[in-house]
This record gives C-alpha cells, sequence and structure tokens, in this order.
C-alpha cells in the first residue's frame, strides 16, 4: 500500500500545493481524496523528521561517550520503511532500521563512505535478494514484514560551524553536540535539517521540498521550503545528497527485489508517498 502522490510542484510554495475547493464537487465539511493524500504524505514526512532528529541526538550522545575507548564515526544512517497505521487505516506508521560505523579510514570521509556503501549494496543484492532491515542495519525498529521502504537518511556530526572533532574538542558534555541530518524519500522529497546542541538552545531548523502541512497552515514541525536545486547546490551538500540519492535508488531497487521474492506483493515506488526484525529503540 503506497501513499498517493501529493503532486507538489517544486517551484511554489507551500501552501500552495492543496488544489482549491469546489463548493460544487466537495460538500462543506468535507476533504478532498487529494487533500487527505497530501495529509497522509506530510504526516509522514514529519514522522521521518522526528525518527532522524531522535537518531541525531543519540548518535551525538553515542559518539560523545565513546570518543575515547571505542570512537565510531561522525555518519549514521536509516533506512525508512512505512506500513498503514492498523489503528487509523488513512495514516501510515513509520519504522527506521540504522546502521553507525566504528571510526576509521573508511569511515572518516562522508562522500566516500556514501559512494562504498551504495557500491557494497549494489553488490550483496546482485547476488540475492537482500532484506535491508537484517542486511545492512546495526538495529532495528520493531515493523511488520510487507513494511515498504520509502526512503533514506543520514545523521551527521559536522555541521556548519564545524566538524565532529572540532565540536567534540570544545564541548563539556554530549548534549551539546550539535547535528545535521539530509533525508531523500521516495516521492521527491528532499529534507535537511540543522540541529544545534543544548548550549544553544536546541535549536532545530528544518529545510523542505515538500510541504509539511497536515492540514492547512499546520506543520507538526515549522520550516522552511527551499527548491531542490537550491538545497543539492548548496556547498556544504554538493557530493553529499548526490551520494545519498543513488543509495536511495539502490536500496529501492534492493528492498523491490526482496519483497517479491517473500510474494509479499510488488513494491510500490512511493513517487507520491506513501518475519518482524526484532531490535530495541536505540539510535
Amino acid at each position: 500500500m503506497s501513499i498517493p502522490y501529493s503532486g507538489v510542484d517544486r517551484n511554489v510554495s507551500p501552501g500552495t500545493d492543496l488544489p482549491p475547493r469546489d463548493s460544487q464537487q466537495t460538500p462543506i465539511g468535507a476533504v478532498s481524496a487529494e487533500a487527505q493524500a497530501q495529509a497522509t504524505a506530510a504526516d509522514l514526512r514529519s514522522q521521518v523528521i522526528s525518527r532522524m532528529r531522535r537518531m541525531n541526538v543519540l548518535h551525538a550522545q553515542l559518539a560523545w561517550q565513546q570518543r575515547r575507548r571505542a570512537p565510531i564515526a561522525a555518519y549514521g544512517l536509516a533506512f525508512l520503511f512505512a506500513y498503514p497505521d492498523p489503528r487509523r487505516p488513512a495514516r501510515f506508521v513509520l519504522g527506521a532500521a540504522t546502521r553507525l560505523w566504528k571510526a576509521g579510514p573508511e569511515s572518516a570521509h562522508v562522500d566516500r563512505l556514501l559512494f562504498d556503501f551504495d557500491q557494497h549494496v549494489a553488490s550483496l543484492s546482485r547476488d540475492k535478494p537482500l532484506d535491508i532491515r537484517t542486511g545492512l542495519a546495526n538495529r532495528c525498529d520493531p515493523m511488520p514484514a510487507e513494511a515498504v521502504y520509502t526512503g533514506v537518511g543520514l545523521s551527521s556530526l559536522d555541521t556548519h560551524t564545524g566538524s565532529w572533532e572540532q565540536a567534540r574538542d570544545r564541548v563539556d558534555s554530549g548534549s551539546d553536540i550539535p547535528g545535521r541530518i539530509l533525508i531523500v524519500l521516495s516521492d521527491r522529497t528532499l529534507i535537511v535539517c540543522e540541529r544545534r546542541g543544548l548550549n544553544e538552545f536546541n535549536e532545530f531548523q528544518v529545510h523542505c521540498t515538500h510541504s509539511l502541512e497536515i492540514a492547512s497552515g499546520r506543520a507538526l514541525h515549522p520550516y522552511s521550503w527551499v527548491d531542490a536545486e537550491q538545497l543539492r547546490q548548496d556547498s556544504q551538500n554538493l557530493n553529499v545528497l548526490r551520494f545519498l540519492e543513488q543509495l536511495h535508488e539502490t536500496l529501492w531497487q534492493a528492498d523491490n527485489a526482496w519483497l517479491a521474492r517473500r510474494q509479499v506483493g510488488p513494491a510500490h515506488r512511493l513517487h507520491g508517498m506513501p518475519g518482524v526484525h526484532g531490535g530495541g529503540h536505540g539510535y
């Protein structure tokens, strides 16, 4: 089950993507199917942002705790899945399978890490069907087997104010470590979030190419609308977003092949958004 494509025009500002109601076609007080689909997609995007923010905070705390005895890399990935909410059929629930790396030469540079990991995933999925949740992740939220891959998120401890190493050496607590989040979703949504530490009042900024409004004028996360090319051309994003988008494509293909093998049904490309693998709700 997939979320119908919201049809958002990335050249207009959010809030203009919902078509005006026609009083002759839509009864007063009723919600059109298109408006409902857009609200459903916005809700799932908002869940993605919340989950990635949580991952980034826990990533920073773990990196701080293990900075001397067992250092981890400044970068982590979340493979994002969606499935219908059994309690609210019109809504989707988000699940994430996450992966962190140990610190080392192979994980020192984010663009090289993403490129190499994409090649690794492509190689694994060529040999045999690959379950992303068990074959690539360190941890996985509980979710049904039929959950459909819907995007990938990058948790980074490098920000515009400095690298993870620089931040580590000038703060007194893991709560003060800032972070950055980049997300690619299957409906072509791109999201970039800037998270500051407790010493900077936990400020959180969201830049998104699609609407986050679950109702007119109501977004669960305050955000700034931005064109996709603006995000891609930003000096901080250049190769990172390009490699993350390519990895997303490879992951989608791998998940499609896995679902087809298990005869769960073809995985719908969530352009237009949409055994249980256990594990705790860690990073």
